[in-house]
């Protein structure tokens, strides 16, 4: 059973946390950043299996998503959520100080990741991307996203885009279960949003060559939501030497819920332990 908890940022908000332990003493701890409009809840599946991997999962809904405090789905400065995250880093530290230490983002949750490690250099093991968003769909006008630039300064509060949740999974209970889930958001992307996303997508891309910690990326082939070209170009672009790949064909954007599940935990799992 997850073990819930919370911790209080310096501007007062309260985030909620949840950490799957495996029977026994852990070989290894793993951060896991859930994606946009979702909450750690949701990540009870991928958690089992690391947690029979021997590892102990630790987990937190991102300021206003889920159980957390915060404008809902409102990202006024990404770097803020760097800056939580550095505080979720400090209040499980007595639980992870001393053993190895992975970062794991889904999807939005991956290019916090990718920008934590790029600008904090943190002690980590290693860097697992989920469906990483380094990269819009190609279903979203390019003159919108130029035009959402000016909007956000404007209008931080209009919504501009949405996205379709049957994109999620191949499996039609994923994609219902997300649909009515009461914790999820299921509005549009405010402008303000949009725009952080994109400014935080331009600088994971032009930081590339400046991170070296081992890499394992794993992306769908037929993900509509995030375009695995972007984590094509930001893996030809990664400095490090110790880097891995994996392209699950067919796959949409849950791999962990998706047909292929299986295997898409398989090798996270099998990835992390190699490097212990």
């Amino acid at each position: 059973m997850p073990h819930a908890d919370s911790f209080t940022t310096p501007d007062g908000l309260r985030l909620y946390t949840r950490v799957w332990s495996p029977p026994g003493s852990p070989d290894a701890h793993v951060v896991l950043l859930h994606g946009y409009g979702d909450h750690c809840g949701r990540y009870g599946e991928l958690a089992k299996d690391l947690n029979l991997a021997g590892l102990t999962v630790h987990s937190y809904d991102q300021r206003g998503f889920g159980r957390s405090d915060g404008r809902r789905a409102y990202v006024a400065d990404y770097t803020v959520l760097l800056d939580d995250l550095d505080r979720f880093l400090n209040h499980i530290h007595p639980d992870t100080q001393g053993m190895p230490l992975f970062l794991l983002g889904q999807s939005f949750g991956g290019l916090i990741a990718v920008r934590y490690a790029q600008t904090r250099q943190p002690r980590f093991s290693g860097l697992v991307l989920c469906s990483p968003f380094l990269g819009f769909s190609e279903s979203i006008p390019k003159p919108l996203l130029v035009l959402g630039r000016y909007i956000a300064k404007v209008a931080p509060w209009l919504p501009v885009s949405q996205v379709a949740p049957d994109g999620l999974s191949r499996r039609p209970d994923v994609v219902e279960e997300a649909t009515n889930d009461p914790l999820g958001y299921h509005g549009r992307v405010l402008a303000r949003t949009g725009s952080q996303m994109q400014e935080a997508i331009a600088d994971a891309l032009g930081d590339a060559g400046r991170l070296s910690l081992p890499l394992y990326i794993v992306h769908g082939s037929e993900d509509r939501i995030v375009p695995l070209s972007g984590s094509q170009h930001f893996f030809d672009a990664y400095a490090g030497p110790d880097k891995t790949l994996e392209v699950c064909e067919g796959g949409y954007h849950e791999l962990w819920h998706d047909l292929d599940a299986d295997a898409v935990l398989q090798g996270i799992c099998d990835w992390i332990r190699r490097l212990l």
